[in-house]
């Protein structure tokens, strides 16, 4: 009963926004939840394009991105967790004996292969010189002189046998 004015006295009814007041908060709601949703789309393009460059860096085809769904700040964690089963752009993985399980890793040296073409470019007895590989691999086999020329060539076709 202290009263310091009509404020007091009176009880305070909300009197609801004029009709434009309202028209113009709801478009203004419209195009804020329109900028989120863009302002989230834009994000996720450019981690994924910062997956794809860091991935690309390190060596990898930049199609792995599209496997990797989390932050670039954990790319290193899921690399170390399914990197050897990635295949590298310029065959590091095979260079570093991480090439698909069961795959022969071998390395024929310079002049075997120098060999192999000379030996296929001359063909047999005149014949043509366009002999599939396996044809290749047969002839230089059926030409070993000594068994362990012969051992050589299979070790080089990736028999681990010999």
């Amino acid at each position: 009963m202290y009263g310091f004015g009509p404020e007091d006295t009176e009880p305070q009814t909300e009197q609801p926004a004029p009709k434009w007041f309202r028209q113009h908060m709801d478009k203004v709601s419209e195009d804020l939840k329109v900028l989120r949703e863009e302002n989230d789309r834009l994000k996720a393009a450019q981690q994924q394009q910062a997956v794809r460059e860091a991935l690309t860096a390190k060596g990898f085809a930049p199609q792995v991105a599209d496997l990797y769904q989390g932050t670039p700040d954990k790319l290193d964690d899921w690399l170390g967790t399914y990197g050897s089963g990635l295949a590298k752009t310029d065959g590091a993985a095979v260079e570093a004996g991480q090439g698909a399980q069961g795959t022969p890793q071998t390395v024929v040296s310079p002049e075997s292969q120098a060999a192999l073409a000379a030996f296929g470019a001359a063909g047999s007895d005149g014949a043509s010189s366009a002999l599939t590989g396996e044809e290749q691999l047969a002839a230089r086999m059926n030409a070993a002189q000594t068994p362990e020329e012969f051992a050589a060539i299979m070790r080089e076709a990736g028999n681990r046998r010999f």
